[in-house]
């Protein structure tokens, strides 16, 4: 079933870019909230996730699921449950552009996760912002690329 907040937003899409601004402004600060209040075992599972993409993009497969974990990880270790739903919703809205670049850039996708994730291990706000924004540049540039290639 289609979550009714994810319906409003699909019908909604008019601009990707609307949407993106949405994501910019959304995950440096749940990815912040985590950071301050994960537990060692949360710590580990995000971990994992990285370490899944890497074994699926080494195996020639990666998948947009093995982006997602990364990013609902996270979520979930903000304990808080409005954020991760609305965090969830925002990500659903993103799983066609990240198939995409998981077809087409998924070493730069698993770059990304390794300096996001190594910011949260450090606990350095500045540096998970500034990852996070880098990690969008790579991202637009490989959907920017993809609609004008469907053009």
């Amino acid at each position: 079933s289609v979550n009714p907040l994810i319906f409003q937003l699909i019908m909604a899409q008019r601009d990707v870019r609307d949407i993106m601004d949405l994501r910019m402004m959304f995950e440096p600060a749940y990815t912040i909230m985590a950071m301050k209040r994960a537990k060692k075992d949360e710590i580990e599972q995000i971990r994992q996730t990285v370490r899944r993409l890497e074994r699926s993009i080494n195996a020639g497969t990666p998948v947009a699921e093995d982006d997602l974990a990364f990013h609902f990880a996270i979520l979930k270790a903000t304990h808080n449950p409005f954020v991760i739903r609305i965090g969830e919703t925002i990500l659903q809205l993103f799983k066609s552009s990240i198939s995409t670049s998981m077809r087409t850039i998924p070493q730069v996708a698993l770059r990304d996760h390794e300096r996001i994730f190594e910011a949260f291990c450090k606990k350095d706000e500045k540096k998970i912002t500034d990852a996070i924004i880098k990690s969008f540049e790579g991202w637009k540039k490989s959907l920017d690329k993809n609609m004008r290639e469907r053009a």
